[in-house]
């Protein structure tokens, strides 16, 4: 509960570490659905081990700022929470830690984007994870414990 009330209260989080994801649905143990909508994430395929590779991630560099769209909390084991986050650039965060309102419109193209690959996606889990790396995706982006 403390951490939904932090995504409630806070619209604009950075994660201060690298953030790992997805670029297709997976299989991994946890009550939430991230989605995000990215304008500079970077693909690892090319890193990637061949045998245990995650062959669909995206890496967000250290101090990615994210704004958050829309939240569905868990409830219990029905129904998964939903984390709607729409990556910003450096030039709408001003130094004062305040979003550009002018950029309104990309929040509702990234929303409608969003709610269409979750719709898509319902139920489907393609990318293989191998249990020793899924940890690496079950971290809350700008909730980040060190």
């Amino acid at each position: 509960p403390e951490q939904w009330q932090l995504y409630r209260d806070h619209r604009l989080l950075t994660e201060w570490g690298f953030l790992h994801a997805l670029t297709e649905p997976a299989d991994i143990d946890g009550t939430v659905d991230i989605l995000v909508w990215s304008m500079t994430a970077r693909r690892t395929r090319l890193l990637e081990p061949e045998s245990d590779g995650v062959h669909e991630r995206v890496l967000f560099v250290p101090g990615t700022n994210f704004k958050v769209l829309g939240l569905i909390e868990p409830q219990g084991e029905e129904t998964r929470g939903r984390l709607l986050l729409r990556e910003l650039t450096a030039l709408e965060v001003d130094n004062d830690g305040r979003v550009d309102p002018n950029r309104i419109s990309l929040d509702e193209l990234a929303l409608q984007s969003l709610q269409r690959q979750f719709e898509k996606w319902a139920g489907q889990a393609t990318a293989q994870v191998a249990p020793a790396m899924a940890a690496r995706f079950s971290m809350l982006p700008g909730l980040s414990q060190e």
